[in-house]
This record gives structure tokens, C-alpha cells and sequence, in this order.
């Protein structure tokens, strides 16, 4: 059986679905699956007849009788036909010099694990003056902090809104001196917080660059819990050495 009979019952038994990406630069034969296949064939491509390669290929719907294609697959034994179309996708899928998998980069660091601390504080809040907006508070801050965390804190804070009423926010850092699980440095917070009908909404962060000490560099995100008038915090953050 010729190959253009071979092509037209496969795509009349849906073995073969329509030719929409032509493959032939040398830089894609990887995906050439009939490359594959007459590359370990006997005569090879044999293809230096040829005008160029790959000539032997035609549009599905242009084949016919009269053909100047190699007879590759002359007298074919159909009962044999899904074994080489096996063996043709057996060999297209089996690594080339343009299909391997990348080399991992030596150079690339995952991100070091975070450091979970917690324990307990005091704070408290004096009233520093007025602002240049009445609608504007500005109060001290000055807190103890107690557990993975044994330090002092100072900052500022701005607030407004009417916390009563159940709306507000408030904006405010602080620098924090003391021991980190065993690391003595300094390090400043950064307060982002509103109040949205009674709903609470937080967002306090390691300000970047602000460590000091054996805490350089650390980064990280600070948590405050209020329960029975009584607060406590959780702190997640990393350092260089990842300890």
C-alpha cells in the first residue's frame, strides 16, 4: 500500500487528525515524529532525491494517485500499522538535544523559613498634643513586651474617626530595643489599621531596613490580640541565617 493510502485511512479512521503545524526547521525535527522514525529505519531519511526536505509532504486533501514521494511505506501490513504508529510516538516522545529539561540554576535560594514568637505586652498611650487638624490625635506610645520578644518599645501614633461609634483608624510606628529569641538589636513596626463598623482590620510589618545589632536585616509581620482586656502577640518574621 502506497503512502498517501496509508495517510487517507488513518484520517478516515481518525488515526491521524489534520496537519496544522508544520514542523521542518532543524530545530524542531524533535517534534518531527516520522523523523524519529526513519532515523532508526534502515535507509534512513532517504531523501537526497529530493528538492529539499521533507518534499514528500502534502495537504491531506491534495494526495493522488501519481506522487514523485518515496515509497517509505510501500506494502505496509495494515494489522501491523498501529505498532510503527507506536513505535513513531514512542520515539518523538524520547529526549533530544532541544527538548531536555533545563539544568537547575546553582545559584537560586528558596526564601528562608519564617520564625514563629509570641508572648505578651503593656502598653500605654498618653495623649501628645494636638495636630494641625482638630479631627487629629497624636498620642505616645510606650510598651513592655514579655515571651520570644523581651523589649521596650517607643514611638507615635496618629489617629482618627470615633472609635465609639465603631469607625476610625490609626497610623503609628515604633522602635522596638530588646532580645529576639537570644538576639539583642533594635527594630521599627509600622502601623496600618481601621475601624469599619465595629470591624477591626490590622496590618503591622517590619519596616524594611530598620533592624539593628544581630536583628539586621529582619523582616517579618507583627500580630496583636486583645482578650479579656488583656494583650498579646504573635510575630512571624526571618533573618538572613534563617534562625
Amino acid at each position: 500500500m502506497s503512502f498517501p493510502a496509508i495517510v487517507r485511512h488513518m484520517s478516515e479512521t481518525k488515526l491521524l487528525s489534520c496537519h496544522t503545524y508544520p514542523a521542518r526547521s532543524r530545530g524542531f525535527e524533535c517534534f518531527l515524529g516520522i523523523y524519529n522514525f526513519l532515523d532508526n529505519s534502515p535507509k534512513n531519511r532517504d531523501e537526497e532525491a529530493l528538492p529539499f526536505p521533507v518534499a514528500w509532504m502534502q495537504r491531506h486533501d491534495r494526495y493522488h494517485t501519481e506522487t514523485n514521494a518515496p515509497a517509505i511505506f510501500e506494502d505496509v501490513d495494515m494489522n501491523k500499522l498501529p505498532y510503527i504508529i507506536g513505535i513513531g510516538l514512542c520515539l518523538v516522545s524520547a529526549p533530544c538535544g532541544f527538548c531536555q529539561t533545563p539544568s537547575p540554576n546553582p545559584n537560586y535560594q528558596t526564601a528562608p523559613d519564617m520564625i514563629h514568637a509570641k508572648g505578651t505586652f503593656e502598653v500605654k498611650m498618653t495623649p501628645a498634643g494636638v495636630t494641625q487638624a482638630e479631627t487629629i490625635g497624636r498620642f505616645s506610645i510606650d510598651k513592655k513586651l514579655h515571651g520570644d520578644l523581651e523589649a521596650v518599645s517607643k514611638g507615635e501614633m496618629l489617629s482618627t474617626g470615633d472609635p465609639a461609634l465603631g469607625n476610625g483608624a490609626y497610623v503609628a510606628i515604633e522602635r522596638i530595643t530588646g532580645t529576639l529569641s537570644g538576639r539583642t538589636g533594635t527594630f521599627a513596626l509600622v502601623h496600618f489599621a481601621s475601624l469599619t463598623g465595629g470591624r477591626p482590620k490590622m496590618n503591622i510589618t517590619v519596616a524594611p531596613g530598620s533592624g539593628t545589632g544581630q536583628l539586621k536585616d529582619i523582616s517579618g509581620t507583627f500580630n496583636i490580640i486583645i482578650a479579656e482586656g488583656k494583650h498579646s502577640y504573635t510575630f512571624e518574621y526571618t533573618l538572613p541565617d534563617g534562625k
